[in-house]
């Protein structure tokens, strides 16, 4: 499968259009930037998402003090559409797929791969919600169309990340399966990421 999916434009909720700085309950976020790269801070973690053909990609990321990104490479990915069936994603990244560019319909996408040497399972669960009201945020505009967000990621080194949500193993690897979210945030349209969530919320 590669895009089969028309209408919202992912680059309009996350901040990847121009690059912005923003300020949320626990700490700040950031994105620079240039033509189809993006750098996006989160505290002392930068990630590194490019835009290739319809396919928003992660390619790589860094940690505080790092010199050299870790880099991602994904063996395996596939896509669920308004809950159909799970197919095989055909994509141009160097590193994952992390969103279609654009798409219409409530989507789940799955990947497994490498950080550097280490095994990791990615998955997430991306949903159009209308109108959702932040109370926390100062600007203009408090009532937004969002995209919901849910997801959970594990690595052979530390297993499942506990504040996302876990799933079944397979000879200590995630098949796909069982999966159970315990956090979700909003990106609201025209502001970003965090604009409500399980533990935070978007102030300006």
């Amino acid at each position: 499968m590669t895009n089969p999916n028309l209408g919202i434009d992912y680059r309009d909720y996350a901040p990847f259009r121009e690059s912005v700085t923003r300020h949320f309950t626990g700490g700040t976020y950031s994105t620079v930037v240039k033509g189809n790269e993006i750098a996006f801070r989160w505290g002392k973690t930068v990630e590194n998402f490019r835009v290739v053909g319809s396919w928003i990609c992660l390619d790589s990321f860094l940690d505080d003090g790092q010199k050299e990104p870790y880099r991602i490479r994904t063996t395996k990915a596939e896509m669920s559409v308004d809950g159909g069936p799970w197919t095989t994603v055909i994509h141009p990244c160097e590193g994952q797929p992390y969103s279609p560019v654009t798409f219409d319909k409530p989507y789940s996408l799955r990947v497994w791969g490498y950080v550097e040497h280490i095994p990791y399972f990615w998955q997430h669960f991306l949903t159009p919600v209308a109108q959702v009201r932040n109370t926390c945020w100062t600007g203009e505009n408090n009532v937004r169309d969002a995209l919901e967000q849910k997801e959970v990621w594990h690595d052979a080194v530390r297993g499942w990340e506990p504040t996302r949500g876990t799933g079944t193993l397979k000879d200590g690897i995630p098949d796909g399966t069982g999966i159970t979210y315990t956090w979700f945030q909003t990106i609201a349209k025209g502001a970003g990421p965090l604009w409500t969530s399980t533990t935070y919320c978007l102030v300006k």
